[in-house]
This record gives structure tokens, C-alpha cells and sequence, in this order.
């Protein structure tokens, strides 16, 4: 078995990298399906066992969200829309427009 690393671009604090797991049989013959099929999951655990020991997807989610959300505060103001998302945001405007504050229930935002 050859396992090949490679560093990846990391996304906000979260390092990541890639994991290949190469493996080559020489049979030399003919093997039963049922071999196979019972010993290939074995050898392939240890990919699995790697990829639930490293996993940070919850981590890369956070640094995502957190990018976007940058990206909404600070680049709004560039924003340009469609003909089609002004209409949207047209009607949208013209259906909240009749509705009092006090209709609205507060949320404290963490923003």
C-alpha cells in the first residue's frame, strides 16, 4: 500500500490536505468474489478510519459561513442586481411595507 499526502489551501484557520490511498494485488490467479467482497472492506478501513479521525467539515463550514458573511457586510454597497432580482426585491418591498414594527418579533443577532 502507498499513501500520497499533498497540503491543500487552507480555508480560514482550518489547514486541510489530501489523502490517496494506492494498493496493487498480484493474484497470480483467479480468487472468489465472496474473497474479495470479505477482504477489501478490511483493508480499506484504514482509509475510513483516517478520513473519521481527521475530519473537520464542521470546521471548513464555519470558516465558509464566515467568509460569506464578511463578504455581505463589506461588499454590499458594490452589489450589483439583475433586472430580475430588483423586481424581487421590489415586491418583497411592496408586501413588507404595510407591516408595523410592532407586527415584528425581536431577534438578537450575533452580527
Amino acid at each position: 500500500a502507498l499513501y500520497r499526502i499533498e497540503n491543500l489551501p487552507g480555508r480560514g484557520q482550518v489547514k486541510q490536505c489530501r489523502c490517496t490511498f494506492y494498493q496493487h494485488a498480484d493474484i497470480g490467479g483467479v480468487i472468489p468474489t465472496s474473497l474479495v467482497n470479505r477482504i477489501l472492506p478490511e483493508a480499506l478501513g484504514v482509509v475510513q478510519q483516517a478520513i473519521d479521525e481527521f475530519r473537520q467539515d464542521d470546521k471548513i463550514d464555519e470558516a465558509d459561513r464566515a467568509e460569506v458573511a464578511t463578504l455581505m457586510r463589506e461588499r454590499h454597497v458594490d452589489q450589483e442586481y439583475s433586472e430580475e432580482e430588483l423586481a424581487i426585491l421590489e415586491r418583497a418591498h411592496h408586501h413588507f411595507e404595510d407591516f408595523k414594527e410592532e407586527d415584528y418579533e425581536h431577534i438578537e443577532s450575533s452580527d
